[in-house]
């Protein structure tokens, strides 16, 4: 019987605090956009080994070698701990 009485005042606490937040107006917040900075790529280095592209790259086969086009860099890539990783070259 206890612990019907204590569930009887849990649940008319939840419904009376869900009827008083009800009653409340919205609460509306204004703030100001996020400010976004953009930053220049990091300088191409030639010999440079990275193990993922950067964003943005386009795939191209010269003389029968793949290179990875990305903004002007190019990557070649290259079989390195027991995975694939990408050397910055020299554009073909």
């Amino acid at each position: 019987m206890a612990g019907a009485a204590v569930a009887g005042v849990a649940v008319g606490a939840v419904v009376g605090a869900a009827a008083a937040s009800a009653a409340r107006p919205p609460v509306v917040v204004v703030a100001p956009p996020p400010v976004v900075v953009y930053a220049a790529p990091a300088p191409v280095v030639v010999g440079t080994v990275v193990y993922a592209l950067p964003a943005g790259c386009s795939a191209a086969v010269v003389n029968g070698v793949q290179y990875f086009n990305c903004g002007g860099g190019f990557y070649q890539p290259v079989y390195q701990g027991g995975g694939v990783a990408y050397q910055i070259v020299p554009a073909p």
